[in-house]
């Protein structure tokens, strides 16, 4: 079964993802947009194969992987939620492009810490929202977590989400949606803040889950190909399934 992106929204992709990629390339942040054509890695939770649209920022050499660099990912995938999407930060080989699969990946330098959280996600919180067809301008956002902070950053966690957290919501979102999140410094600081700031907004910090994930995350190789971050688990799923859910009013915010 293959789901299609409607011209309107096709044409309203094709501005956001170029007008967000010129955006974080004048801010100092190399980014690329394009698209993954009938592409079934997130058939697992859709149903289907769909055109995907991804937007990548490239962020630096990788922490301790000579050859490998690290980028920051967002997707649209889901035709029959146009406002859902996909963030994650990922790694690479620089030689030829390949994504690095391992949930342990990458180690959060400070800085690609503050160039996700300050530069990238306020890029792409509404970046979806023109394409809700209630008109209201909601969207909602799926993050992945994997890899590790350093220890510099440790003390900037509560900030950094508490920031999170009010952009999103500012930015029409319904709720925080984190999975596969298995950092056990920082996710104890996020949440303590989790619970001093929820009030009546909802923040979901999924943990990793034993169950392996099918979803398969694309990204275009250097000589055209397609190739593929496949080390998530079951939580990426009940993520997806969870702002679907808000998406179709099945779940209030």
């Amino acid at each position: 079964m293959s789901t299609h992106w409607n011209d309107e929204a096709t044409e309203i992709l094709g501005k956001a993802f170029s007008g967000a990629a010129a955006a974080l390339t004048a801010q100092g942040v190399p980014a690329r947009h394009y698209v993954v054509p009938d592409c079934d890695g997130y058939a697992p939770v859709t149903g289907g194969a769909a055109d995907v649209w991804c937007l990548e920022a490239e962020f630096g050499a990788a922490l301790r992987n000579p050859g490998e660099s690290v980028f920051a990912v967002f997707q649209a995938f889901d035709p029959a939620h146009p406002h859902l999407g996909f963030a994650f930060l990922g790694q690479r080989r620089v030689a030829d492009g390949t994504p690095v699969s391992d949930h342990r990946l990458p180690r959060w330098r400070y800085r690609y810490d503050n160039l996700f959280c300050y530069t990238f996600m306020p890029a792409v919180n509404d970046l979806l929202a023109p394409l809700d067809p209630t008109g209201k301008g909601s969207s909602q956002v799926v993050g992945v977590h994997h890899g590790s902070i350093t220890a510099p950053d440790y003390l900037s966690v509560p900030r950094k989400v508490a920031t999170l957290r009010n952009d999103a919501r500012r930015q029409g979102q319904h709720a925080v949606i984190w999975a596969d999140f298995k950092a056990p410094f920082s996710e104890a600081a996020v949440r303590l803040v989790r619970r001093s700031i929820q009030g009546s907004w909802p923040m979901h910090l999924i943990p990793r889950a034993a169950q392996a994930s099918h979803v398969r995350v694309p990204t275009r190789l250097p000589d055209g190909t397609i190739g593929y971050f496949e080390d998530f688990s079951a939580s990426l799923d009940e993520g997806i399934i969870l702002a679907r859910d808000y998406l179709a009013g099945r779940k209030a915010a």
